[in-house]
């Protein structure tokens, strides 16, 4: 289970996530949509931690690796983890 418990963070002194929870079970699909300036991508930096989270506190499980080149195999799971830093072309890969 992912959960996320009164989530803060933003920029400098510009809140931008205020309290955000969050609770996805291990069965379930979820899709992070909305306007320009929403906060999708503040989110997911915050999470990989590419942002300060100024209080607050999210939960996840490790990832399951497995032999291949599957999407949860050790080097796609990396190139994913590094998709918002440099070039990133073809992260998903094949």
């Amino acid at each position: 289970m992912f959960e996320v418990r009164s989530l803060h963070s933003g920029y400098g002194n510009i809140p931008i996530l205020k309290g955000l929870d969050l609770t996805i079970a291990d069965t379930e699909f979820v899709s992070i949509y909305g306007h320009n300036g929403m906060g999708k991508t503040t989110l997911l930096r915050a999470l990989i931690g590419l942002l300060p989270v100024n209080s607050g506190k999210h939960r996840f499980p490790r990832p399951r690796y497995h032999q291949g080149s599957g999407i949860y195999s050790r080097k796609t799971w990396h190139r994913l983890c590094s998709a918002g830093q440099g070039d990133h072309a073809g992260a998903l890969g094949a």
